[in-house]
């Protein structure tokens, strides 16, 4: 320990030179005025670093106006005279200590030079190995100046090297005494007089260090924390506005998808219409050939007959008139004539009919080729087996059986179609589902299996809802990457369905748990690992050569669930090699394990899931679908056109024509004529044979009567033939006109499928709906079209305007580059993705980690650290205690009191961080706190942790460990009666005040000493006018008290009070005034004192 053992004193006020020796703890006293502060002053003046922090004569009052001017000149403030000295002044002080430890005297002095005419020149500083002596201050009778005084230590070997600045002496004695000088400089000057403390203000002043706890990194991570959720917030704010563009883009798209559906069952609809119409008309024109050919037939018939009848009565009138039977006789043969006539007619027909007939075998033998059919073949056989001697009535069975042959194909081919354009459907909704999922892949929109994302949409869905922020989580495949591709099937196919397991933050994973069981079985969901990421914090490092190497990720759950599955699984290039790890794989997927050999199946790794080449990959996947699904339509629509062509082919059959137009008659009826003839022949000899008038008459009016009814029968066979050319005619015209258009439309439809087969599939759908509604009414449908794109258009045109003016909305806020029209949606689709499936999952990953690490800071570099701060005043407070323990003052024990604060704030934290419960807990977030007290800490947070420069001060109190608690003393007497000086100092002025002030400041001043721990350190206290209201035996109990202490007393007390402190002091200092000047006398006691 360092001792104060010489004060020296040149020019110092009254002292002009007075080397005062010091042993131990030292008792001054004198007179009023002799000098005793002036004495206390020049210490003071040296151990508080200089006059910038020097209080002078403070024991009289706080507005002393004694000045270092003052005491260099002697200023006594008489009227006739001010100053003793009043020319140039060199003043010395100086004091000697001793170091017990290295046995050495060292010296703490001042030269101050203050010039008649100018201003006073401090020079401070510190010599060690070096004691007072009388020269070094003097030559000859006069003090030395710095010059003087620097010479004459060069010449002793020692540099006498004043401090440059006052801050830097300070430092010097914080470092000469092992104690802090700015606390002790502050300190000093509160004891060298009593006065009424604040307690709390003196505690936090001297007692307990200023040491706020430091969360400058806490404060980084939340400052960057802030920044990154302004990002999210940012990002956030964008999706919402390009969210919100796209669903309108989407709404457009689905409107304007609907305009071409709405075409093209507007052109299905007119169609199908006018199918049903040729059909109707073809079934209709096949039946006007028919009346047409039996109408004919039946006008050439009776034709004949009518022709006949007038040959017959003009003949008859002949053979009346003339009675010329031989004339008759001619007419006959001319009748006879006709009837050969007709049956060349028939006989002609006839011939029609066998090319007909041919034509149909012809016919048949080609279409047997193709649907190879019983009755088609035995008609060929018949006919060609019986062509010259053909039966009418067989002719008629083959040919219906024939006729129903190709209404049997033809149904079947229709059905047929209707199968083909099934398979197209269903090939338009794979197609537009693929188109669908490669969109999405454009747009860097990972597919996975639907059982994935419902559960993945379930979980975020009422996570998000319950903790009311937006939670999500994600299957491990969008978390990681593959780092080297010859790797990846052996990867994809290693971990499978595991690649889907979904990846839950650890505070979320309870809740995650419970929705999972919840919905399992309403969206059959079985089989999606949810993973428990609070055990995987044993799986940090990646092993060298595992299949987990070959995996990157910059999501440290992702990572330690990988390092989990994959770090046993040891890499090798060749099969041989297999076997030298318990359990190992080859790039081609060859895995070993149980002593067995095993191949992945191909089709598990067949599409790629994991990172973001895997996007790459599933786009060269859905694209060949694509391209297959459109080979497959374009295949589709071959079919169909075969089975157009085939049913096309089938209708040309007129084997149900040729039954129905009756000609095949004409086989029986030329036999009839042949027997008509016959007749005639028998007439004309019947006539040869009789030749009377009578029989003549009878024949002529039965003809007339014949006539009439015969011209009858023409004139309407005549009409009804008219009208049925006409109809024939008008439904000739409408089936081309109709054809032509179909055949159009139909080839549109044809190119339009292949390139828009899912929006024909649609189409198709809801026209099949519409039919079904309508009761296939298809002015209906039409008119149903027509209003819903008249609705349509009306809701472009306000959707078109809207997305125009979000996108340039949207352009103008965030500088983005793009056209603010509906053909630049790709680029504002793209920059959503990339947001959500980028920017979003970085973010949102460092706002978690730095969130945590925020957790981690609060508690261990705040809660913790404030804890340990107040432990360590709670412990400082003990050991004073313990000092205190046991010593009486007067007839009262003191102890310090270290409590919770009273501010309620405070006591709410303080109650709270010095729980046993709060200190246990790894987390003071989220874990083992009650609601409550996890709210009333994230306010302590926010306070503390805030980067608004307005909350600064309020952060800082908050940050200082001293708010937290409340101090007092506690006084107990001898019959137990406790009283506090909290109260005891707003009602008494007594000892009872004084006693705690001595006692806090003796603990302040070992606090000091105590925090350095240096056996070589020093401490001077300086008392003036001490215990001047106590009583002997608490001023007794008080010495007792400081010599017990390591520290060095200097008390200024008057005479009155001498006889109480001598036993208790080695040294005792009489200042003795006379005129102008004042003298120590100095009185050593060597016994060991009380």
């Amino acid at each position: 320990m360092k001792k104060l053992t010489k004060i020296k004193l040149v020019n110092w006020h009254l002292f002009s030179n007075q080397t005062i020796d010091i042993q131990g703890n030292t008792l001054i006293s004198g007179e009023n005025g002799s000098g005793k502060s002036t004495l206390l002053d020049a210490i003071q003046y040296l151990l508080v670093g200089g006059r910038g922090g020097v209080k002078f004569n403070v024991a009289a009052t706080d507005d002393a106006k004694r000045t270092l001017d003052g005491y260099v000149r002697g200023r006594i403030g008489a009227e006739n005279k001010e100053y003793i000295r009043t020319s140039d002044v060199i003043t010395h002080v100086a004091l000697e200590f001793y170091d017990e430890k290295e046995k050495t005297f060292n010296i703490v002095g001042a030269i101050l030079d203050l010039p008649r005419n100018s201003s006073m020149r401090e020079r401070l500083y510190i010599l060690e190995n070096v004691a007072i002596h009388e020269e070094m201050f003097l030559e000859g009778n006069m003090p030395r100046d710095y010059k003087s005084m620097k010479e004459y230590f060069r010449d002793q070997g020692i540099d006498l090297e004043p401090f440059d600045t006052q801050r830097k002496y300070r430092d010097g004695l914080s470092k000469f005494f092992g104690m802090d000088a700015r606390k002790y400089a502050q300190l000093l000057p509160k004891a060298l007089a009593f006065r009424s403390i604040d307690l709390q203000t003196f505690v936090f002043e001297f007692l307990l260090d200023d040491n706020p706890i430091d969360i400058q990194s806490l404060k980084n991570n939340v400052s960057q924390l802030k920044r990154v959720e302004a990002q999210i917030k940012s990002d956030r704010e964008k999706l919402e506005k390009l969210d919100s563009i796209i669903d309108v883009g989407t709404t457009i798209t689905e409107l304007r998808e609907q305009v071409q559906v709405n075409e093209i069952i507007d052109n299905l609809n007119w169609v199908e219409q006018r199918e049903n119409f040729l059909k109707t008309s073809e079934e209709a024109l096949g039946k006007l050939d028919t009346k047409l050919n039996t109408l004919r037939t039946e006008k050439a018939e009776l034709d004949g007959v009518i022709e006949q009848n007038d040959a017959n009565i003009l003949n008859l009138e002949k053979a009346k008139d003339n009675n010329d039977l031989s004339k008759t006789l001619s007419e006959y043969q001319d009748a006879l004539d006709r009837k050969n006539k007709d049956y060349t007619h028939q006989d002609e027909v006839l011939k029609r009919v066998y090319q007909d007939l041919l034509e149909e075998v012809a016919f048949l033998k080609e279409i047997t080729k193709v649907v190879p059919d019983q009755a088609m073949n035995n008609f060929i056989r018949y006919y060609e087996q019986n062509h010259n001697n053909l039966d009418s009535r067989e002719l008629v069975n083959h040919l219906n059986l024939v006729a129903g042959s190709v209404s049997a194909y033809e149904k079947a081919f229709h059905t047929e179609r209707q199968n083909i354009e099934r398979s197209k459907t269903e090939l338009s909704t794979n197609l537009r589902n693929a188109q669908f999922r490669l969109n999405n892949l454009r747009k860097n929109i990972k597919t996975y299996p639907k059982y994935v994302t419902d559960l993945i949409d379930s979980i975020n869905r009422e996570l998000t809802y319950k903790f009311n922020k937006e939670i999500n989580v994600r299957p491990l495949a969008d978390l990681i990457e593959v780092n080297d591709e010859k790797w990846r099937n052996a990867l994809e196919g290693y971990l499978n369905t595991q690649r889907f397991d979904i990846i839950v933050e650890p505070e979320y994973f309870n809740d995650a748990l419970d929705v999972y069981e919840r919905v399992k079985g309403e969206l059959r969901i079985y089989g999606v690992g949810l993973v428990n990421t609070a055990k995987l914090q044993a799986y940090e490092e990646v092993k060298d050569g595992s299949l987990a190497s070959k995996v990157s990720s910059e999501h440290p759950y992702a990572r330690q669930y990988v390092n989990m599955l994959l770090n046993g699984i040891y890499c090798v290039y060749d099969v041989q090699d297999l076997k030298n790890f318990s359990r190992s794989i080859t790039p081609t997927g060859m895995t070993y394990a149980n002593h067995t050999a095993r191949q992945i199946n191909p089709r598990v790794y067949e599409v790629p899931f994991i990172g973001d080449n895997a996007t790459v990959a599933q786009i060269k996947i859905a694209e060949g679908e694509v391209k297959e699904l459109e080979e497959l339509m374009k295949k589709s629509y071959s079919d169909t056109d075969t089975n157009e062509s085939v049913a096309r082919f089938l209708s040309r059959s007129h084997a149900l024509r040729l039954v129905q137009q009756n000609n095949l008659r004409y086989i029986e009826l030329i036999k009839e004529t042949r027997k008509d003839i016959a007749t005639l022949e028998r007439q004309l000899k019947s006539l040869s044979m009789d030749a009377s008038l009578q029989k003549i008459e009878d024949q002529l009016d039965q003809e007339r009567n014949n006539r009439r009814q015969l011209r009858l029968d023409q004139e309407k066979i005549i009409s009804e033939i008219a009208k049925a050319r006409e109809e024939r005619q008008r439904t000739l015209n409408n089936i081309d006109e109709v054809r032509e258009k179909l055949e159009m439309i139909l080839q549109k439809q044809k190119e339009f499928s292949v390139t828009h087969g899912a929006v024909l599939s649609i189409a198709q759908t809801q026209y099949q709906a519409l039919k079904q509604k309508t009761q296939y009414d298809y002015n209906t449908i039409t008119q149903d079209i027509q209003r819903s794109n008249v609705t349509i258009n009306n809701q472009l045109n306000r959707m078109q305007n809207d997305i125009t003016n979000q996108m340039r909305a949207y352009v103008h806020q965030y500088s983005f580059d793009a056209e603010p029209n509906f053909e630049s949606l790709i680029t504002f689709e793209a920059e959503a993705n990339l947001i959500k499936n980028n920017n979003l999952i970085k973010y949102e990953q460092q706002a978690t980690d730095l969130r945590k690490a925020s957790e981690v800071g609060f508690k261990e570099e705040f809660v913790n650290k404030l804890r340990a701060s107040i432990e360590q005043a709670q412990q400082q407070i003990e050991e004073l205690n313990f000092a205190l323990e046991g010593k009486k003052f007067g007839s009262d024990h003191y102890q310090l009191l270290c409590l919770p604060s009273e501010d309620p704030e405070y006591k709410m934290y303080y109650e709270i961080i010095m729980s046993s419960t709060a200190h246990e807990r790894q987390t003071l977030f989220t874990e083992g706190l009650s609601k409550k007290n996890e709210r009333i800490l994230m306010e302590l947070f926010e306070k503390i942790a805030s980067d608004n420069p307005e909350y600064d001060r309020l952060a800082y109190e908050f940050l200082d460990y001293r708010n937290y608690m409340s101090y007092d003393i506690k006084i107990e007497n001898d019959n137990g009666n406790l009283s506090y000086f909290s109260k005891v100092s707003r009602e008494k002025s007594g000892g009872e005040t004084q006693v705690p002030f001595y006692i806090v400041i003796a603990a302040s001043f070992q606090q000091l000493l105590s925090r350095n721990k240096r056996i070589d350190s020093g401490c001077v206290v300086l008392f003036d006018e001490a215990f001047n209201n106590m009583d002997e035996s608490r001023i007794e109990a008080m010495m007792k008290f400081y010599n017990s202490l390591s520290i060095q007393l200097l008390i200024s007390i008057p005479p009155q009070r001498v006889s109480n402190i001598i036993p208790y002091v080695n040294t005792s200092l009489i200042i003795v005034k006379h005129n102008d000047y004042a003298i120590v006398e100095s009185f050593k006691d060597d016994r060991v004192v009380q």
